[in-house]
């Protein structure tokens, strides 16, 4: 039977896509699954939020705001993430950096 005639048949059971599962996929005759190094898991970020109390004007949230945005380093991180810089100029920074 041919790829062709696999598809053509109705009743044929589809396996659903496997893209970004992390259980291994069926094992083949002789063949294991070994899981390769790939990028580390991105971080997850706090969202950053303010309500706006009873008799609380606007400006005095967003001043609550970006206050809370400013100790998050919302916009530091921002900055850092804005071009690629590479591992070498990193440390370099890092090492200049003042010791606090």
């Amino acid at each position: 039977m041919s790829v062709a005639d696999e598809l053509d048949e109705p009743d044929a059971p589809l396996e659903p896509a496997r893209v970004g599962l992390s259980e291994p996929p069926p094992a083949a005759d002789g063949v294991e699954w070994v899981p390769v190094a790939g990028p580390p898991p991105m971080e997850r970020q706090e969202l950053v939020e303010v309500t706006v109390q009873p008799n609380e004007s606007i400006d005095n949230a967003l001043k609550r705001f970006n206050q809370k945005v400013q100790q998050a380093g919302v916009l530091r991180r921002l900055k850092e993430k804005a071009y690629y810089e590479k591992p070498s100029e990193q440390r370099r920074r890092r090492s200049r950096r003042p010791m606090r």
